[in-house]
C-alpha cells in the first residue's frame, strides 16, 4: 500500500511540475532575432551644385524710333513695331545653400533666343505739302530688332516646403542686340524728275542690363528637380546715325526688352 501513495504522490509531482514549465519558460530570456536596424530616410536639402537645360517662349518689347533732321522734321514716319515673340533654349547652372527653410543661391543660365521683326510705317503727302514737290511725297520708316542670344547672373533667394520651393530672383543680364532701320522717301520735284532718297543705319554690338523674375521648383528625386521660370528682362537703348540720301543724315534709337516663361530640369550633386 506504500508503493501505492507512493506512486500517487510522483503523479501528483509531475502535473505540478508540468503545469509549472510554461510560466517559467515564459520567464526565461527569448531566443528570437532582433529585426535588423533600419535607419531612417535623410531630409532632403536644397543645397548643393546643379546643372540642367530649360526651354521657353519669349516676347519682346522692341522700340525703334526715328529722330529726322529738323531739315524735315515732322515729314517722316518716326515710331516703328518692332515686337517679336518665338521660343528659347539654353542651359544653365548654380549652387544653393538651404539654411532652415529659406535656400540662397546664385545661378547663371545662356539662352538662343528666336527673336526680331520687321516694320514698316508709310506715310503719304499731297502735292502741295511744303516739301513733298509737285507730284507730292511717299516716305516709308523701315526698322527691325532681335538679340541672337541672352545670358544671366542672378541671385536667388526661396522659401522651401520639403521638395518645393518658391523664389525670386534677380541680377545682371546681357545679349548680343542687333537693329537696323531705313528711311526711304518717293517723290517728284520741283523740275518733274521722279525721285528716290535712302537713309540707312545698324547697329550690332553686345548690351547689358538686367534681369528680374520668379519661380517655383519641385525635387522629383533627391538629384533630379523641375522648375517653371518666370524672367523680364531690359537691356537698355543704343542709338546710331541713319545716313545716306540728299539731305543731312538722322539718328534712330533702338530700344530691347523682353519676356521668358520656360520650364527647366536640373541634375543636382
Amino acid at each position: 500500500m506504500q508503493g501505492v501513495s507512493n506512486v500517487k504522490a510522483y503523479s501528483a509531482f509531475d502535473r505540478l511540475a508540468a503545469a509549472a514549465l510554461p510560466a517559467l519558460a515564459a520567464d526565461l530570456p527569448s531566443r528570437t532575432t532582433a529585426p535588423p536596424y533600419v535607419p531612417p530616410a535623410p531630409v532632403f536639402t536644397w543645397t548643393g551644385f546643379y546643372i540642367g537645360l530649360n526651354v521657353g517662349y519669349n516676347w519682346g518689347n522692341n522700340d525703334l524710333t526715328l529722330y529726322s533732321n529738323p531739315l524735315y522734321a515732322g515729314y517722316f514716319p518716326t515710331g516703328i513695331n518692332t515686337d517679336s515673340d518665338g521660343f528659347t533654349g539654353g542651359i544653365q547652372a548654380g549652387y544653393n545653400w538651404q539654411i532652415n527653410q529659406f535656400v540662397l543661391g546664385v545661378e547663371g543660365d545662356w539662352v538662343w533666343l528666336d527673336s526680331g521683326k520687321t516694320g514698316s510705317a508709310t506715310v503719304a503727302y499731297p502735292s502741295g505739302y511744303p516739301g513733298a514737290g509737285i507730284g507730292g511725297a511717299s516716305v516709308t520708316s523701315t526698322g527691325k530688332i532681335g538679340a541672337d542670344w541672352l545670358a544671366t547672373l542672378r541671385g536667388r533667394i526661396g522659401y522651401a516646403i520639403d521638395r518645393w520651393m518658391i523664389y525670386g530672383t534677380g541680377g545682371l543680364a546681357w545679349g548680343n542686340v542687333n537693329s537696323s532701320s531705313s528711311l526711304s522717301a518717293s517723290y517728284v520735284n520741283t523740275t518733274g524728275i521722279a525721285t528716290v532718297d535712302l537713309w540707312q543705319g545698324k547697329n550690332d554690338d553686345t548690351r547689358f542690363g538686367w534681369t528680374l523674375g520668379a519661380g517655383v521648383e519641385y525635387a522629383i528625386t533627391n538629384n533630379i528637380t523641375t522648375k517653371l521660370e518666370y524672367l523680364y528682362y531690359d537691356l537698355g537703348s543704343k542709338n546710331y546715325v541713319v545716313a545716306g540720301g540728299t539731305l543731312p543724315a538722322s539718328a534712330a534709337r533702338a530700344k530691347m526688352d523682353g519676356n521668358i516663361v520656360r520650364a527647366g530640369l536640373n541634375y543636382k550633386f
